[in-house]
């Protein structure tokens, strides 16, 4: 089976652009040498932060990077399983808990959020909401029975993503004092495919998310709303791969072929 993954970052997009519930097109052509130069020319800068401590030396497998204040906050889910806070130095400030099955342990992260001084690890079984302080000291832990890949907080809401082919019609499930609320209705039957990297990512008070398997990024104001939409051209994955009644079919029709991955942004 075949798959063409490209990595790309996207941040520069968003810090530029005004909120609007208007889709943006836009062309990425990553297969060209030409189109690679183009999108580096786009980025403002590429620093080397080398680590200093000798405990950060190693690292499992794709951890997960998020930035804040300065400061980068490493989720190291296929490794130790821990969060490690460090400054644009190098330097470990602390270790945000750590796997286990404690009070203030956690398993199997999905992802992570970081509000003020207050950092939330989201991680199974179901959505279990571990939160901290940014200097490692343990707050609440909390798990919802709520079948779903990944959440974040937003004002007095919880936002989980289920995806595709989970138990729930619904890709997006809002959780809002005790009510819930489905949106994006999901026909699909296909596999279901578990997102490893970051769907949800918030520019101030703007929500946005991404998946793995769409070329939309969807903008969240009380709905999802297109927002932007990337055109990969042939690399585009085919609106045939939804309309398969088996999930197997659909997932061999599509590992057969070269297509765009959206990772990273």
């Amino acid at each position: 089976m075949k798959r063409s993954f490209y990595t790309f970052l996207l941040l520069l997009l968003f810090s530029c652009r005004q909120s609007s519930d208007t889709t943006e097109v836009v062309k990425f052509l990553m297969p060209t040498q030409e189109g690679l130069t183009n999108f580096l020319d786009k980025v403002r800068h590429i620093r080397l932060i080398p680590l200093n401590d000798s405990s950060l030396t190693y690292f499992g497998n794709d951890p997960d990077i998020f930035y804040d204040k300065q400061e980068f906050y490493v989720a190291d889910k296929n490794g130790n399983g821990k969060v490690y806070r460090i400054n644009d130095n190098g330097n470990l400030i602390s270790i945000i808990g750590e796997k286990g099955r404690g009070p203030n342990e956690y398993l199997d992260i999905k992802n992570i959020q970081v509000e003020g001084d207050t950092v939330y690890i989201f991680s199974s079984p179901n959505i279990t909401i571990s939160k901290f302080l940014t200097d490692g000291s343990f707050i609440s832990k909390n798990t919802i029975d709520i079948n779903a890949q990944q959440a974040i907080v937003q004002d007095t809401k919880l936002i989980a993503y289920a995806g595709f082919g989970m138990e729930v019609p619904y890709r997006y499930i809002i959780l809002n004092d005790q009510k819930i609320k489905y949106l994006l209705k999901s026909k699909e039957k296909v596999m279901s495919f578990s997102e490893n990297t970051n769907v949800f990512y918030k520019n101030n008070k703007d929500l946005f998310a991404r998946e793995a398997y769409s070329n939309i990024i969807y903008r969240y104001a009380d709905d999802f709303i297109p927002y932007l939409t990337f055109d990969f051209g042939k690399y585009n994955i085919p609106d045939d791969f939804f309309a398969f009644g088996d999930s197997f079919v659909a997932s061999e029709f599509l590992f057969k072929r070269e297509y765009a991955l959206t990772r990273k942004y």
